[in-house]
Formats: structure tokens, C-alpha cells, sequence
């Protein structure tokens, strides 16, 4: 009897370790990443194992991913991944594509990438040197966020949106000993959210969306004349706005946002240099929009989906996109409506 015991014990104790075994195979199988695959509706990957480096092509945009409702991407957590290529073609890096690939040292980007989406390469804790195209126009929320060793960076020239918190968590961070971060010619953030003031520093061209979010006693902002690209969100929750009882929301030349909604026309005051992305949004019906001559820059979907039945535009604002362009300012204007830009005197 209990030599029968005595074998069941084993028996059983061989079944566990074999159970044991196969689930550690199993789950070492799943980090390994094939040798090839798909990541877009027309682009696909190439993986070579001994050097550690992903190849990404095909043409248009790749799709997106994340932990609840796309699926996580395939190469998130591969630390074998040492070096991503992105092949001319690929126009979009879809969200999330190549977060936590911890061993990635370095990144090639092609001149037809327009968009990077958010957290696109968050926690690639390795990587410390980027340089984004010039054909890239937006980089949203996060992309390099947790890049820890990140501490050189070459943004495009002709960057027309930057997310919040794009650079959080890197050395870009720790190497910068004022309170305002600066990358390139563009203002990304403010590190101590107490402050009541600040003066953004001349040549300045771009301020990220998220960098006054939760500066709750920010009360005066002064903006330098070389900015060509802002978000009407960027002062969210600051008490610059939050005080603001006017019908529009100015900070100095820049018209940021439209707060009433039910506003019929709008005169932009003579001196505005730029109008925000999206600082119309929720204005459905807005009877005539007349633009000053100073007025240099719209920012990309400045009027969102407002509904304006003459809008007259300056021939100073440099540049007037088309109303085909599907990512320009005019794009959501009813196109039934009259487009009148005012006569050159």
C-alpha cells in the first residue's frame, strides 16, 4: 500500500514538472518575434535575429495598438529588437507600435512619415538619439515618454502638432536646469506647475499641447511673435482662462480659443497673429468670420466642425491650404457655404 503511495506521489510530481516545463517553453516561444509579419493593411515585417534589426515595409499607415480594445503590438517587450527601419512609403506609425521594445538603441525614419502616433515608442529605455523627418507635421501624446536614456533629439522643421507629455521621463529632462523644457525651437513642458508667470523665450515656433496642464495659479503668459502653432487646450485649467469672461480667449496676439458658443459673428481684433488648432471647436453655426490683416497662421482644423457662412480670410496668412486638404483648417467647413478671402488692398 504504501509503495503504491509512494509511486502516485511521483508520478504526480512528474506531471507537475512537466506541466511546469511546457508552460515556460510555451512562454518563451511567445518572446521570440517571427521572422516576418504584417502590422498595416499594406505593411509588413522583416526580423533579422542575429543583428537584432526590424524592417517595416510597404506603403500608408500602420495600424494601431494598445491593451484594451486594438490588441498589444507584436513587438511590444521584445528587448531582442535592436534597431527599427522604417522604409520610404510608410506614411503613419500607428499608437503604441513599439512601446517597451527596451533594447532599441537606434531608429531610422523615412521622408514619407507625416504622423507618429501616441506612446508610438514609449519606454524604449535604450534609445538615446532620434531625428525626426521633416515630413513629419504631428507627434501626439507620449511618443517618447519613459525613453529614459533619450537625450539628443531632431525634430521636424515643419512640425505642426505636439502632444502632451511627448518627452516625460527622459534626460531631456534631467539635462535641462530651467524650469521651462525646451526641445529645438519647440516649449514641451514645465516641470514645477506652481508658477504664477512666465515669459516663453523669443523663437520660439511651437508650444506642446499639454504644457500648462495643471499649472492651476497660472495667471499672465507672455508669447514671443515667432510662434506658428498652438493648441487651444494648451492653457487648460490654468486660471488664465479659467478668469476669462470674455467671448474670446486671447493671450496676446493669439486667439487660443472661442468660449461662447452660441457667438454669431466673429470680429478677430486687429493685432492677432495666429488662430489655435481647433479654437472653434463646438461653434456650429456661426454666421461670418472676419480675419484681421495681421493674421499670419491658422493652425491645422483651427475652425473643428463649425458650420461658417462667410469667412473672410487675409491673404497674409501664410499658408492657405486648400479646402481638399483633409488635415488642413478649412477641412470641416461646410463647403456649401461661401468662402470669401478678403481683397488684397
Amino acid at each position: 500500500m504504501k509503495t503504491k503511495k509512494i509511486i502516485s506521489i511521483i508520478l504526480a510530481a512528474i506531471m507537475f514538472m512537466s506541466i511546469v516545463t511546457v508552460s515556460i517553453f510555451t512562454a518563451g516561444a511567445q518572446d521570440v518575434l517571427p521572422a516576418t509579419g504584417q502590422c498595416g493593411d499594406n505593411i509588413f515585417w522583416t526580423f533579422d535575429s542575429e543583428t537584432g534589426t526590424l524592417t517595416l515595409s510597404g506603403t500608408g499607415a500602420t495600424w494601431d495598438y494598445d491593451s484594451y480594445y486594438h490588441g498589444a503590438s507584436p513587438f511590444d517587450g521584445k528587448s531582442d529588437v535592436k534597431t527599427i527601419t522604417v522604409n520610404d512609403g510608410i506614411t503613419a506609425l500607428g499608437s503604441e507600435i513599439f512601446k517597451n521594445c527596451s533594447g532599441v538603441t537606434n531608429i531610422s525614419l523615412p521622408a514619407t512619415l507625416s504622423i507618429i502616433e501616441r506612446y508610438a515608442f514609449s519606454s524604449c529605455e535604450k534609445l538615446n538619439n532620434v531625428v525626426i523627418p521633416d515630413s513629419v507635421e504631428e507627434i501626439e501624446s507620449g511618443v517618447f515618454s519613459g525613453c529614459k536614456l533619450l537625450t539628443d533629439i531632431v525634430l521636424s522643421k515643419n512640425l505642426k502638432f505636439l502632444g502632451g507629455y511627448v518627452f516625460n521621463e527622459t534626460a531631456l529632462y534631467n539635462n535641462c536646469e530651467d524650469n521651462a523644457v525646451y526641445v529645438c525651437n519647440c516649449l514641451v513642458d514645465i516641470k514645477d506647475k506652481s508658477i504664477t508667470s512666465i515669459e516663453v523665450k523669443d523663437g520660439t515656433e511651437l508650444i506642446a499641447e499639454g504644457t500648462f496642464w495643471y499649472c492651476y495659479d497660472l495667471a499672465q503668459v507672455t508669447l514671443p511673435d515667432t510662434l506658428k502653432y498652438l493648441h487651444y487646450h494648451t492653457f487648460w485649467s490654468t486660471a488664465l482662462i479659467n478668469n476669462c469672461t470674455d467671448d474670446i480667449f486671447y493671450v496676446g496676439n493669439y486667439l487660443v480659443q472661442v468660449l461662447n458658443k452660441n457667438i454669431k459673428n466673429v470680429d478677430i481684433k486687429d493685432g492677432t497673429i495666429l488662430i489655435a488648432q481647433d479654437a472653434f471647436q463646438g461653434n456650429m453655426n456661426i454666421d461670418t468670420v472676419n480675419t484681421p490683416d495681421s493674421l499670419k497662421y491658422i493652425c491645422l482644423g483651427a475652425f473643428g466642425v463649425a458650420k461658417i457662412k462667410t469667412l473672410n480670410i487675409s491673404r497674409s496668412v501664410e499658408p492657405l491650404y486648400g479646402l481638399q486638404d483633409s488635415r488642413s483648417y478649412l477641412y470641416y467647413i461646410d463647403v456649401s457655404y461661401n468662402l470669401q478671402p478678403q481683397k488684397q488692398q
